[in-house]
């Protein structure tokens, strides 16, 4: 059972991953990139608005160890190192790892959408004016910092 702290936490991570996909979506259809990216953002958007409201923490257990694994290049003055990183096929490998072990819930489709996410900001990256960068790159951010102060509120496993 999550504590108070952890689970407004993980209401305000989907909150900013809901904003993000949505600012994503926006840019992608003024931009006019192909109609099948813009389905997967509004099926990203749909799976972030049913996750977050039925179970916050399990959206952040899905999303966050992979903000966490990417933190030093999402963190550095260098945000473009991490939107023009290819890491898709180790995270999935990754997860097909994770899923070995009893009691996980990490579904490649969660990660799937996270990749989803990261690739629509790649291809959207150089279309996006320096405020719209700023904005992506504060939500990712933001994003990583929930995530950070949610593991503080768990306790150490024994």
């Amino acid at each position: 059972m999550p504590t108070k702290e952890e689970y407004d936490c993980a209401v305000l991570f989907g909150r900013r991953l809901t904003t993000l996909s949505v600012l994503l979506r926006r840019k992608g259809s003024s931009a006019g990139i192909s109609s099948d990216i813009l389905a997967k953002l509004d099926k990203i958007a749909s799976h972030v608005k049913i996750g977050a409201r039925a179970h916050p923490t399990a959206l952040v257990d899905s999303v966050g160890p992979y903000l966490m694994r990417y933190r030093d290049q999402i963190t550095s003055e260098y945000f473009s190192d991490f939107v023009k990183s290819d890491f898709t096929a180790s995270t999935e490998e990754e997860v097909r790892r994770h899923r070995s072990f009893e009691g996980n819930t990490v579904s490649l489709d969660e990660v799937s959408d996270f990749v989803n996410i990261v690739r629509t900001i790649q291809e959207l990256w150089e279309l996006c004016s320096g405020p719209e960068q700023t904005k992506i790159r504060d939500i990712v951010r933001e994003l990583l910092g929930l995530y950070a102060a949610i593991l503080r509120e768990r306790p150490l496993l024994q």
